[in-house]
């Protein structure tokens, strides 16, 4: 009776299958995700103004600043980019007319320990006769160092922007947290500004989504050839490997 040549079993096969998945699921799961405001539900930043530092939110009258669901303090019939809420600003220094300063939105901090190419996006829109004084600013806190504006926009770009809009910037892969900081300024009650959407994401890289995939490709090619070896091999004796 022939002897049959030791084979490495099925259960092994998977299992280093298996382990090289996991080593790729890894990998990709620090791509996504990190961070999402839609803002249907509150929590996760704060609401600030110079002479209030810890300014709540608001709806009074035709004042808003705060999450908003398009309700009956707005002449404009809006929505929210997705859901039902948006985050708005209309006329908030009928409020605290104090001082011509805007009233902020910040995130808490996100930390963003073993992720790299990291992107900060938001949605904007606006409408209404603004004035020169009036603005709509982004800038990022990097490990609590405030950046320089990735984007404002003045009394022209808010008379001209009813649609959402959307912008984004890259966070350097050195940095370990991030904030976002969201300032508006109008003061008419006729003056709509709008975010939604913010977003804080990983976004791979090319080449590491070409790495991905060739390992993908490998595993696959890998398994194939082993599965047909172990055919071959117990079609000597003409019967199927055991399940056991």
């Amino acid at each position: 009776m022939p002897t049959r040549t030791p084979t490495r079993s099925l259960s092994t096969s998977r299992l280093t299958a298996g382990a090289i998945m996991m080593l790729l699921a890894t990998a990709a799961c620090r791509g996504g995700v990190i961070r999402a405001y839609d803002f249907e539900t509150a929590g996760g930043y704060t609401t600030e103004h110079p002479t209030n530092a810890a300014c709540p939110e608001f709806s009074v009258g035709d004042d808003v600043f705060g999450r908003n669901n398009n309700d009956t303090n707005w002449d404009a019939a809006w929505g929210a980019k997705t859901g039902a809420w948006f985050f708005a600003w209309r006329d908030p220094e009928g409020q605290d007319p104090s001082t011509a300063e805007p009233f902020v939105l910040r995130t808490d901090p996100i930390d963003l320990s073993g992720y790299t190419g990291v992107q900060v996006s938001v949605y904007w829109r606006a409408d209404g006769l603004f004035e020169a004084t009036d603005v709509l600013r982004m800038h990022l806190v990097q490990d609590g160092t405030a950046q320089a504006p990735f984007f404002a926009a003045l009394e022209p770009d808010l008379e001209n922007c009813t649609d959402w809009t959307l912008e984004a910037a890259a966070v350097p892969d050195s940095v370990g947290s991030v904030q976002v900081v969201v300032e508006g300024l109008c003061n008419a009650a006729d003056e709509y500004i709008a975010i939604d959407n913010l977003v804080v994401q990983a976004v791979p890289e090319p080449s590491t989504l070409s790495l991905l995939g060739l390992g993908g490709l490998i595993l696959g090619l890998r398994m194939r050839r082993r599965q047909n070896r172990t055919r071959r091999s117990f079609s000597i004796f003409g019967r199927c490997p055991s399940t056991e």
